[in-house]
């Protein structure tokens, strides 16, 4: 096995990402970005703090079961975790045994087959798609008025600052029934989460390696 983290924010302190393998399972949980200056007691952001008790009770998971019951199980043990304080965490969860992966969130797999097809698997939700397209509109035109320099904008980014009450808002689309909303999305955030957001993919036998990544 090999791991690759990349510290895109710089200090690993802020990293909301875990990887876990136990004996029946690997997993990558990505935490989501903090939303409010909200942290646990222990000073961790609701994204670590959720992508961290993932990971623990993943180890606790038997083998063998469905994604629906894992993740069940997973549900409540985050839950019980954050004791009524919110945050969320994407997963990606290959289980040995049933030779599967599951996707819940925003996290990516890849499968490189015995032939060196490369097969890559990403869930993009349309509401970030629609909050990035207006971000880089944003962008777009300060840069085309001359309002500010590429270089002021990396080191305060207005687009960002104009969308985030809309990136605050958006969890009031999660794990929502999905014929409710077209930006209805699932996630680990100790609530239900609709099975027609848990993709679960067979492995191939001619499958050779996996990628897990957030």
């Amino acid at each position: 096995m090999n791991q690759l983290c990349s510290k895109a924010k710089g200090d690993p302190r802020l990293l909301e990402d875990v990887w876990v393998i136990t004996p029946h399972y690997s997993a990558v949980f990505d935490g989501a970005t903090p939303k409010t200056a909200f942290r646990f007691a222990d000073g961790s952001t609701p994204g670590q703090m959720a992508a961290r008790t993932l990971a623990q009770a993943l180890q606790q998971i038997p083998p063998g079961l469905s994604a629906r019951t894992a993740i069940d199980k997973l549900t409540t043990a985050l839950a019980s975790a954050l004791d009524g304080n919110s945050a969320e965490a994407s997963g990606v969860i290959c289980s040995h045994s049933r030779h599967e992966i599951w996707s819940i969130g925003d996290c990516s797999f890849a499968l490189l087959h015995a032939d060196g097809t490369f097969e890559q698997h990403h869930t993009d939700k349309l509401i970030d798609r629609v909050l990035a397209d207006w971000r880089s509109s944003i962008i777009r035109s300060y840069l085309s008025r001359g309002i500010m320099t590429v270089e002021q904008i990396q080191a305060n980014d207005p687009g960002r600052r104009i969308i985030q009450p809309f990136i605050s808002h958006q969890t009031r689309f999660q794990n929502i029934p999905p014929k409710s909303s077209p930006y209805a999305f699932g996630v680990f955030d100790g609530h239900h989460i609709p099975s027609d957001f848990i993709e679960a993919t067979t492995v191939p036998n001619d499958v050779t390696d996996i990628i897990l990544a957030s």
